[in-house]
């Protein structure tokens, strides 16, 4: 018995956590840089003629849905099947579709590639989360989970800034080549670390699993997926995730499309102005590691209703700047698109707190119970399922409505979510209480 227990508290060493941990971090981050090639083109694809308006909703909507189905899929093969190679599957289909996007084609092979594009860009993020969660030493646990959510904004950092290079000469093409290139790099240095690697990793699947559960008599332990999420409230708060996804990828999407249609900004200053979205978003992160252990104790639903809640603040600043925009610009053609992109990057500075707290922290909780990957896959998969939905509606919104009705329906649908997460809160809490193991809590509790 003795030995047993000596191999489940076997670990995998800190030297190999570390570059476990970089890899994962450099894929998820080059994710954010192939994603970000097409909403920083799309303006020039348009004003070529390589896409019409409603195909470019379409492309950006073909790839949150197949995201959305691809979450579902993969957050589940993620807790059965090899992380590694489902990585290595996933960033090769990115590298090939971003490429494919770069030749001149139909319009309803753009929707294709960029779909499947979106479909292999979700095979990442759950067998990320799946290597921290169950494989990475335990004593870099906190820091991996806080340090990985950080991937977003340096992302898209390094995704303005090479699509502002890029297509500072009005060549559309050369961002779809740029994040092609770079994917490639970071598939190649994937597969053949992991390889150096493999002998060294020692999976903690027997140190996941409480011992009551290993001899398979505790029933709370055996419940199916739908009946943990009714116990703990987490159903309830899903559909506000749909909402999420309108400002953590929708908005943000059509971001450039707005600065290049209100402001008359080109593709190319667009794409440098929007970067303040994601430099300021890095400190989301941090914010929601206050609001999550200072404000409110470890309660990750009460964290979320807080986060969720006080979007409506920049919200409505943004509303005003909108309203008053129709009679001109207030201070100066660039001032005020700063102001614009900067009060946005508020708003994502929440969602992305909100993000960290729903889809990182959240199902961190629910490892000893297999479904750590399966529920942070389900909960991303509504996410950008809101995405697609919020994209392609935003993009005719924008063409029919002023900037400012458009804002007033954002901050409707936020009350909406705000509303829903809050109800969450009690079940929660008492499911908090009454059932999780603070001893295998993956975000040391």
């Amino acid at each position: 018995m003795e030995k047993n227990d000596a191999e489940i508290r076997r670990q995998t060493g800190l030297s190999t956590s570390r570059w476990l941990f970089l890899l994962c971090f450099l894929v998820y981050s080059v994710s954010y840089i192939a994603r970000g090639s097409f909403s920083f083109a799309r303006a020039t694809m348009v004003s070529d003629g390589a896409i019409g308006v409603g195909i470019a909703g379409a492309v950006s909507a073909a790839y949150f849905i197949c995201y959305a189905v691809g979450q579902l899929v993969n957050g589940f093969l993620a807790d059965r099947l090899s992380p590694f190679v489902i990585v290595t599957v996933g960033l090769s289909v990115v590298v090939l579709s971003s490429f494919a996007m770069s030749y001149s084609q139909p319009d309803w092979l753009y929707v294709l590639w960029w779909g499947i594009g979106g479909y292999g860009h979700s095979m990442l993020w759950s067998p990320v989360f799946f290597i921290i969660s169950n494989i990475i030493n335990t004593k870099m646990r906190v820091f991996s989970l806080t340090a990985i959510s950080i991937c977003a904004p340096v992302g898209k950092i390094a995704s303005a800034l090479v699509s502002s290079l890029a297509l500072n000469g009005g060549v559309w093409q050369n961002a779809f080549y740029a994040a092609s290139g770079i994917a490639l790099a970071v598939l190649v240095l994937w597969v053949v670390r992991y390889l150096t690697l493999k002998k060294r990793i020692i999976p903690r699947a027997a140190e996941a699993q409480p011992s009551d559960m290993k001899n398979n008599t505790a029933p709370d332990k055996r419940r199916g997926l739908i009946a943990l999420l009714a116990a703990s409230g987490v159903i309830i708060m899903l559909p506000a995730m749909l909402v999420h996804g309108l400002f953590y990828n929708g908005v943000v999407e059509l971001i450039p499309t707005i600065l290049s249609d209100e402001y008359s900004l080109s593709a190319s200053m667009a794409a440098l102005i929007e970067i303040i979205i994601p430099i300021l978003s890095i400190a989301g992160v941090f914010f929601a590691n206050f609001v999550y252990f200072k404000l409110f104790k470890q309660n990750d639903m009460r964290s979320a209703a807080f986060l969720m809640g006080i979007t409506l603040l920049p919200i409505a600043i943004m509303l005003l700047l909108a309203f008053f925009k129709r009679e001109g610009y207030m201070i100066g053609q660039y001032a005020d698109a700063v102001i614009f992109v900067t009060t946005y990057a508020l708003v994502y500075l929440l969602q992305f707190a909100f993000n960290h707290v729903a889809i990182v922290l959240m199902p961190a909780k629910f490892a000893s119970y297999s479904c750590s990957s399966t529920l942070s896959g389900l909960a991303n998969a509504i996410n950008y399922g809101g995405s697609a939905i919020s994209t392609y509606g935003m993009t005719y919104a924008l063409l029919k409505l002023p900037l400012w009705q458009t804002v007033l329906i954002w901050a409707g649908l936020l009350i909406i979510a705000s509303v829903l997460v809050s109800l969450a809160q009690r079940r929660w809490t008492g499911f908090a209480k009454r059932e999780l193991d603070e001893k295998q809590d993956t975000v040391s509790v």
